[in-house]
């Protein structure tokens, strides 16, 4: 009989949102379980490991997001879900991906990195403000700046030296809509659009999760062509980094430009989460899609 180990928590700005995403698995989920909150649990499933066939890590960001969970299973031969160590670690790390989905003929809004053993110094000449700062392995927009000028980037900057322990991004500002592709075993489930109140705005931490007014999602008629680009790019992406189980693509789509923004190896998931919601308009329930994803 199938036995599943659900492991979430450890520490960091994004603790709260893992236990949701748990607590979603922990409720549909149809089959036998047992749930550890790391670090504090972390001696007793190492005590028990020998009872669990799968086991099902929800972490996001930093502690575990980035691989380090997957590669902790595989030490103690633990069949997990979700992609292997190599594709979380690259995937969270901003400025490698957007390196590689580059690579596949895919835009990427243009970018530099500052890197913190320099103490974010070496900036370079001649930035086209506005910008977007963002930490390169950080997650939901987090520490997320638009930077409008070159003291605004300075003051940021003071901000991060105290705050971060990360390197920096900066990243081209498109005025687009977003467009969330989720991806369950291979198949591409419908598309959703974020529709800003302002153009010029973007999504920062509270508009994404404190906010109703600043966003809201919609899900449209995709024109044809449009729908076959996202859906082909995701796709690529989705073989290119050898993900596995489920993920989540979004893009920036402004006129006939389709720009790259990320791809999230283990997207927030309540009920109110990009991909559950996209699932349900397949017409079909959250316990079916727990099952697809451990199966």
């Amino acid at each position: 009989m199938k036995k599943i180990a659900i492991l979430s928590g450890w520490t960091g700005a994004e603790i709260e949102i893992a236990k949701k995403s748990a607590n979603f698995f922990k409720k549909y989920i149809n089959c036998n379980f047992d749930y550890y909150e790391l670090p504090d649990q972390l001696d007793e499933f190492i005590k028990n490991k020998a009872l669990y066939n799968l086991a099902l890590p929800v972490f996001h960001w930093e502690y575990w997001e980035d691989g380090r969970v997957f590669a902790f299973l595989d030490i103690l031969w633990i069949p997990h879900t979700f992609s292997s160590y190599n594709s979380h670690a690259i995937c969270l790390d901003k400025y490698k991906a957007n390196t590689l989905v580059s690579d596949l003929w895919i835009k990427v809004p243009e970018q530099y990195i500052l890197f913190k053993q320099d103490d974010f110094l070496k900036i370079p000449e001649n930035l086209a403000f506005p910008l977007i700062l963002k930490p390169n392995r950080g997650g939901s927009s987090f520490f997320t700046y638009k930077i409008e000028n070159n003291s605004d980037l300075e003051n940021t900057l003071i901000k991060a030296r105290d705050e971060l322990d990360d390197d920096i991004v900066l990243q081209q500002f498109v005025v687009a809509d977003e467009y969330s592709v989720s991806v369950v075993n291979w198949e591409v489930l419908p598309i959703m659009k974020l529709e800003k109140k302002n153009k010029e705005d973007f999504f920062d931490y509270d508009s994404k999760y404190e906010s109703e007014d600043a966003m809201k999602e919609i899900w449209p008629e995709i024109d044809r062509d449009l729908k076959e680009i996202l859906e082909n790019y995701t796709c690529k992406i989705y073989n290119y980094f050898e993900l596995k189980g489920f993920s989540r693509v979004d893009f920036l789509v402004d006129w006939n430009n389709v720009f790259f923004l990320e791809v999230n190896t283990i997207p927030w998931m309540t009920e109110a989460s990009i991909l559950p919601k996209s699932w349900a308009k397949t017409w079909r329930n959250f316990e079916e899609l727990v099952q697809e994803i451990i199966k």
